[in-house]
């Protein structure tokens, strides 16, 4: 991962804080391939973090964040397989009941939507934009802000996520392996607005934070949409990654279920990471049971 980065972040911290559990709990571990004998110490990191090591702010690791560290140790224990550090990465049970997870907030109600576009361009009508956009292109935030004018094709009527100096797509293409790099086609309404943005002269993204290229760091973004929210019915709404799920779900419901097409608009590597866009029931589900009425009786419904 690219120094500085989020991810890399995350995964520093990860691995501090697992290291401090293995020179408190388990000293005398010395090689890799011994974690892969003993399951049973990512059980005990796991009620480390939930029972004895307190957040900085002095309260108990959430569930979440119990599940996310147990997934990036395996992770990393996976890589270590790849490089032939070990045989065979360990039995890291990454299940968590997450009880105290926040509940994703999106916009795929119309006048939700609405509300959420119309209050943005009252209160930072700069950034409307990026919102609009990723909100209907199902962009990570880091593809927004790094998205160029040259993968920009007003022609074809597409957006193409790719790599570029500087910037390497989210997951592999399972069948090169490669960064896995994708084609989003734009309706008339993301055209619009797309051709609305100022090209710059000094720079070749297409969204610029007063005049300069932005950083994969900046909060700015993520602050905005709470301000955005508070006081309306969609206040919870806290990640800007909840722009990208508004897409999911806008397609899943357009494309009248098929998560196929959820899977290449969002650039899914797996199905069942796609699987979550269809775990409430919809009318769509509802319609498709009906027509089954009578069926196999001679009476089915037209």
């Amino acid at each position: 991962y690219r120094e500085g980065s989020q991810t890399l972040k995350t995964y520093k911290g990860v691995l501090k804080l697992f290291t401090e559990f293995l020179q408190n709990e388990y000293a005398n571990i010395q090689f890799l391939h011994e974690f892969c004998a003993n399951p049973k110490i990512f059980d005990d990191y796991r009620h480390w973090l939930k029972e004895t090591k307190k957040t900085p702010e002095g309260v108990p690791h959430k569930d979440w964040t119990v599940k996310n560290h147990l997934k990036v140790i395996k992770t990393v224990f996976r890589q270590a397989e790849k490089w032939r550090h070990i045989i065979k990465t360990p039995d890291i049970n990454c299940v968590v009941s997450v009880l105290d997870a926040k509940p994703i907030v999106t916009l795929e109600k119309e006048d939700d939507f609405r509300l959420f576009m119309d209050r943005c361009k009252k209160l930072i009508p700069e950034y409307y934009p990026h919102y609009f956009i990723s909100a209907r292109c199902g962009i990570r935030f880091g593809e927004m802000v790094s998205l160029l004018w040259e993968n920009v094709d007003f022609e074809s009527r597409s957006l193409r996520v790719s790599k570029h100096q500087g910037f390497t797509p989210k997951g592999l293409s399972k069948r090169t392996g490669l960064p896995k790099e994708r084609n989003i086609p734009l309706s008339d309404d993301v055209l619009k607005v797309l051709k609305s943005i100022e090209q710059s002269k000094r720079y070749h993204n297409v969204f610029l934070k007063n005049g300069e290229p932005i950083s994969r760091a900046d909060k700015s973004f993520r602050r905005w949409i709470i301000a955005i929210v508070r006081g309306t019915p969609l206040e919870g709404m806290t990640r800007f990654h909840e722009l990208r799920h508004t897409a999911g779900h806008l397609i899943f419901e357009a494309s009248g279920g098929n998560l196929y097409v959820v899977k290449e608009l969002l650039g899914h590597s797996d199905l069942k990471t796609t699987e979550r866009y269809s775990g409430k029931p919809t009318k769509l589900v509802s319609e498709a049971v009906n027509r089954l009425e009578g069926f196999g009786t001679g009476k089915r419904k037209k």
